[in-house]
């Protein structure tokens, strides 16, 4: 089907064009409703080596490359575990990622944190930032690295109020627009053309009768006719002699 011809459907059925549009309307509102805004905020945490160092390191995280790979490491332990299965349960409205800012050329570490409100944002966010050191410290020391060897971290920047994150209902209005529309133009084309079809089909006024239906001749059917006996003349006269 050509799109002009797309078109002149529409323009025959505005009417149903605009219920479509009112109620694709009303579903994108729904939406904005039923989607729960986001809240994001931001911190960035930075590791510094021991000030004890040697030129044979006795902390093994800085023998393995320096402390980047001491930062991967620490990247791992905070985004599994059970602290995060308590504090960003699956399919809960709070989430945060720890990740190595690989744009910066020292162990620079960002979290990012996303709940529900604002406070809720700022108290995962604490809650991350705090749980850093500790979780470092509990790495090394599982390896035996002494206090005055060890590697720490610390807190270097933070936004100071979260931010409205509105990309998930963005997203399930443009879904749901989609969706309406592509409904609306669907409807259109079949009403019009079941009006259409139906416009075709010859009408009988009321109270008109039917028209009559051509005779169909009977097929001919044999006659019997009496044909009448003829009649045999019989001769009255005996045979000559047979009077005296």
């Amino acid at each position: 089907m050509e799109f002009s011809e797309i078109l002149a459907q529409l323009r025959r059925r505005w009417w149903l064009v605009l219920l479509g549009l009112l109620a694709t309307g009303a579903m994108a509102y729904g939406t904005t409703l039923a989607v729960a805004v986001q809240y994001t905020a931001q911190s960035s945490l930075v590791l510094i080596p021991p000030q004890t160092t040697t030129d044979a390191p006795a902390n093994p995280f800085l023998g393995i490359g320096g402390l980047n790979p001491a930062a991967d490491v620490l990247v791992r332990a905070l985004n599994s575990g059970t602290f995060h299965d308590q504090h960003a349960p699956a399919g809960g409205s709070s989430k945060y990622t720890v990740a190595r800012d690989t744009d910066a050329s020292g162990p620079l570490l960002v979290v990012d944190a996303s709940a529900a409100t604002p406070q809720a944002t700022m108290d995962l966010l604490d809650a991350v930032v705090r749980e850093a050191p500790v979780r470092l410290a509990q790495l090394q020391k599982d390896v035996g690295v002494q206090d005055s060897l060890a590697i720490r971290i610390t807190e270097v920047a933070r936004v100071a109020a979260p931010t409205r994150d509105t990309k998930s209902q963005t997203r399930a209005m443009v879904a749901v627009a989609v969706v309406g529309l592509a409904g609306t133009v669907l409807v259109v084309r079949v009403v019009d053309t079941l009006i259409r079809r139906r416009a075709r089909r010859p009408r009988r006024r009321p109270g008109t009768p039917p028209a009559p239906r051509p005779a169909v001749p009977d097929q001919a059917q044999p006659t019997h006719e009496t044909v009448p006996h003829e009649t045999v003349p019989t001769d009255s006269h005996e045979p000559h002699g047979a009077r005296r």
